[in-house]
């Protein structure tokens, strides 16, 4: 191919387009192919010349590589096609002084053939504008580039003439619709936004990625972050998001914040710190949730908290576990409330039980409840428990020497010593020892009389039983 033909096959190409994008029905894959084919045909034509080196094939052949590697990253709608040749003719415009003496009717033709419209920096306060005229008034889709404060603007989209005079019509070209700005200063990531635009400022819904990697999605209205936004964190720190209210870039107001670790924290923030004493939400991974005027860092202050099993427990909190007395209740069960000691999200020690209108006060362990207090010599005091199998593992014969044989054998069994003199004490001794059995006869007695499962309870009032106690 001739030097001659390929400005010719040039010129079809673009015919060719032409009629593919201004057609009524827009043929994507033939138009997508056409262009692939004959862009790959020009350049590896372009490679063949001796003078290959010269300026203007230099120029074209930079600008047909730029060309493909856009066509080949998703160009897949009729826009995106025709930014792309919009940037392939801007190249060519800008560097048009360094080309042969055809090349400004090259540009001429190609224009004419895209209907592309190429506005110099000079006419349009700053902007170089390469687009393709739109059917509405004073309208056009393209690109722009130009420098703001500092900073090199790139903008792919829609754009409006706002000028009132018309003989100035190419003066005050600004971002108006849909569209996508890059911001790009020195030796830093550029800033994208991509999404809605009036007058030049981001206006609407739209999508920003910013210069440190995080993405800010919502409604925006200037360029000063105000309002509902979702962010997703993408510096890899302590935050994986935010969703809520912020004021000029900063979390201010209310919000959710989800840590790395996947912890959520819901409330009111100040610069991504939450505000304990406006009340908070704390979800943790394992399924707890605290909510009052909780710490987030320690899990610690008033509030409530329930549990992954959905039981409800409030009160005073340290470092995530109840500090004193609480009250507890149960999930999906009416009319029934638990006061008193918890542990481990139990009820387990001195409390009060009301179901319905019914009270319970005693002592509460395990699946066990006692409306008296356990006599003192009822006590194991290795375990501070009612005792089943009482034995006495010295010689005196104080209610404090006594202790359960299974909790004995336990105790030896971890470690050969009696617990209670601290002498050598082995697993055949314990077993050697004697019941002491008019003790165990007063605390079968006394069991019989004042202990009774918990479940019952409920039974008894036609409650549901919790599934701890089934």
């Amino acid at each position: 191919m001739s030097i001659s033909a390929l400005s010719l096959r040039e010129e079809q190409l673009y015919r060719h387009l032409s009629s593919c994008c201004t057609a009524d029905s827009f043929d994507l894959n033939s138009t997508k192919q056409y262009l692939l084919s004959s862009v790959n045909e020009m350049t590896s034509t372009r490679r063949s010349f001796s003078h290959f080196n010269s300026a203007a094939r230099t120029v074209k052949f930079d600008a047909e590589k730029k060309l493909l590697k856009d066509l080949n990253n998703g160009y897949n709608d009729r826009n995106s096609i025709i930014l792309a040749l919009c940037r392939y003719h801007l190249s060519l415009c800008e560097s048009s002084v360094r080309e042969r003496s055809n090349t400004a009717q090259f540009l001429k033709q190609t224009a004419q053939a895209f209907h592309i419209e190429y506005i110099p920096a000079q006419l349009n306060q700053g902007k170089k504008i390469v687009g393709v005229p739109l059917i509405e008034s004073k309208k056009m889709f393209g690109i722009a580039n130009y420098l703001s404060k500092n900073t090199l603007m790139n903008y792919e989209g829609q754009l409006t003439d706002f000028s009132d005079n018309d003989q100035e019509r190419h003066t005050k070209y600004l971002e108006d619709g849909t569209g996508m700005r890059s911001q790009k200063k020195a030796c830093v990531p550029p800033r994208i936004y991509t999404g809605e635009f009036k007058k030049g400022q981001t206006c609407g819904q739209g999508k920003l990625l910013t210069d440190t990697g995080d993405t800010i999605e919502g409604k925006f209205d200037g360029d000063d972050l105000t309002g509902c936004f979702d962010v997703v964190y993408g510096s890899g720190g302590d935050y994986k998001g935010y969703k809520g209210d912020i004021i000029k870039g900063a979390s201010h107001g209310a919000g959710i914040l989800t840590r790395s670790d996947g912890t959520v924290l819901e409330g009111q923030f100040f610069n991504l710190i939450l505000q304990v004493e406006k009340g908070v939400t704390i979800t943790l991974t394992d399924g707890r949730v605290f909510t009052g005027k909780i710490n987030s860092r320690t899990l610690s202050g008033i509030g409530a908290l329930t549990t992954a099993s959905g039981i409800t427990i409030e009160g005073t909190f340290d470092a995530g576990k109840l500090k004193g007395l609480g009250k507890l209740q149960w999930p999906s069960i009416d009319n029934v409330t638990y006061e008193g000691e918890i542990v481990n999200e139990v009820p387990c020690g001195n409390g009060k039980l009301t179901i319905k209108n019914q009270e319970y006060v005693g002592d509460w362990h395990g699946t066990l409840f006692n409306k008296e207090n356990v006599p003192n010599d009822f006590i194991c005091c290795i375990t501070m428990q009612l005792m089943n199998d009482p034995v006495n593992p010295t010689s005196a014969s104080t209610s404090s020497s006594f202790v359960d044989r299974n909790s004995l054998y336990k105790s030896v069994l971890n470690k050969p010593i009696n617990p209670i003199t601290q002498s050598p004490l082995t697993l055949r001794q314990v077993c050697e020892m004697k019941t002491d059995m008019e003790l165990q006869q007063k605390i079968s007695k006394w069991r019989a009389d004042n202990i009774k499962e918990i479940r019952t309870l409920f039974e008894q009032n036609e409650v549901a039983v919790p599934l701890e106690y089934q």
